[in-house]
């Protein structure tokens, strides 16, 4: 059974090493390939370990040559991967991808006609896509945020990334959520938005590679993480979902806005029970 293991990881060695030599008239690099998946593997560690995907959560891929992307396989643990647990999607003469299997054996994320169709859109400066559940974000959601309008506020957001509109509640992995959020992108064009959120579900960012697509995921989540604490902090959830955060500036200030009855109540019956809990001490 051991030999038998050992003469498979060999051929499937052998087998790649002729695909590599076949596309070498493409001054295809690679070493590059293996840097860039293993860029991609440390992005989706960096993720978990910041909490925006659980264990098997999240996926990500990768256009190294015209035709053919790699993509995170479905299933796996997200914090575990190596560059050679990618599978390979190849298009043939008929416009079909064919997949090539990889070190486990296991099928392309389930969010895979989404990578598709955006690098079907995508010009040939932008070569990645990531889907990601970053927390705060999509909490945001959840409230009733539009993320564009949020990222409209912050400079240092609306400087350097640009958010598309939101993709309603779609489920997850099927193809009318990928037909969505094909539709926020290319309704943009020429200027291509970097990340839109997808409600209920996370954010998709494209992007030159994936650390491209980290950054307006982290810039996102960052001044989402902001609009929360300032919102729990004043209770104006309502007031914040009325005015759309249109405000850019003193968007959940305290000054001119007066506190929800049940925010103030809370308080005074927090209050009250401080002042008895240190009776009783």
């Amino acid at each position: 059974m051991r030999r038998r293991v050992v003469f498979v990881l060999l051929r499937r060695r052998l087998r790649r090493r002729e695909w590599y030599r076949g596309r070498t008239s493409m001054k295809f690099d690679v070493r590059l390939e293996q840097a860039q998946l293993s860029d991609a593997c440390e992005v989706l560690r960096r993720s978990y370990e910041r909490g925006w995907i659980s264990t098997r959560d999240g996926n990500v891929s990768l256009r190294l040559t015209a035709g053919s992307f790699h993509i995170s396989p479905s299933g796996a643990r997200k914090f575990a991967l190596n560059p050679e647990d990618f599978v390979l999607a190849e298009r043939d003469a008929t416009g079909q991808y064919q997949l090539s299997a990889s070190r486990l054996g296991a099928k392309p994320s389930g969010e895979m006609e989404l990578h598709q169709r955006l690098h079907a859109l995508m010009p040939p400066d932008r070569r990645a896509v990531l889907h990601l559940h970053p927390t705060s974000t999509v909490a945001a959601m959840f409230a009733g945020m539009r993320l564009a309008a949020v990222a409209d506020g912050f400079p240092e957001v609306a400087r350097y990334t640009r958010v598309g509109p939101d993709v309603p509640a779609l489920p997850a992995t099927s193809g009318v959520l990928a037909e969505a959020t094909a539709a926020v992108f290319s309704g943009a064009l020429p200027a291509l938005p970097d990340i839109v959120g997808l409600d209920r579900h996370g954010v998709v960012a494209i992007g030159r590679d994936v650390w491209d697509c980290y950054e307006h995921v982290e810039r996102l989540e960052h001044i989402c993480q902001i609009v929360l604490h300032a919102a729990a902090a004043h209770g104006v959830f309502a007031q914040l979902r009325a005015a759309g955060l249109q405000v850019a500036t003193g968007s959940a200030s305290s000054e001119g806005m007066q506190l929800p009855d049940a925010a103030v109540h809370g308080r005074r019956s927090r209050s009250r029970h401080r002042t008895s809990a240190a009776r009783q001490r």
